[in-house]
């Protein structure tokens, strides 16, 4: 059922990690110069990054999110098959967490080529969503495993 805490849970997981392909995780600034920022897709804007040379890809970033938001979002149709919603559940997390590191990785490593320059880096708001995403889909496991158990123990009472 569709209705369920735990497939909301998946659902809003899932928007979550989908918006990291447009909302910025990180940026880079100077006082007088251009301004870079950093979202799953890559760096933007791009003559900015044309200019200042930089030699960023984020390929895995974008494939990590894209496959991480379409798995909570198959899991949250797989309602009638509560152990791979499970398994789903444990995969997306490992990916979420996957996610987190890529982004500390590619944050620190533009930082690292426009630290020379006087560029100062700031975390987004984009960076907390693969957190409230983990938060999510715990909460939606947690559910599932109730409904297992509950379905146990229904049929040990027939």
């Amino acid at each position: 059922m569709i209705q369920r805490p735990q497939s909301v849970y998946f659902a809003i997981a899932s928007i979550f990690t989908l918006l990291l392909l447009y909302v910025n995780i990180s940026f880079f600034s100077v006082s007088n110069g251009y301004a870079v920022s950093l979202n799953a897709l890559g760096l933007t804007p791009s003559e900015a990054i044309e200019k200042l040379s930089l030699n960023i890809r984020t390929l895995s970033l974008t494939i990590t999110t894209i496959i991480s938001g379409f798995i909570s979002l198959v899991a949250l149709f797989l309602y009638k098959n509560r152990s791979l919603q499970i398994r789903l559940a444990r995969i997306t997390i490992v990916l979420l967490a996957t996610i987190i590191a890529q982004s500390i990785l590619l944050t620190e490593d533009v930082f690292n080529q426009l630290q020379t320059l006087g560029y100062e880096k700031t975390y987004y708001w984009g960076f907390a969503f693969p957190f409230i995403s983990i938060a999510l889909i715990v909460l939606a496991l947690l559910g599932v495993k109730k409904d297992e158990a509950l379905i146990k123990s229904m049929d040990r009472i027939r």
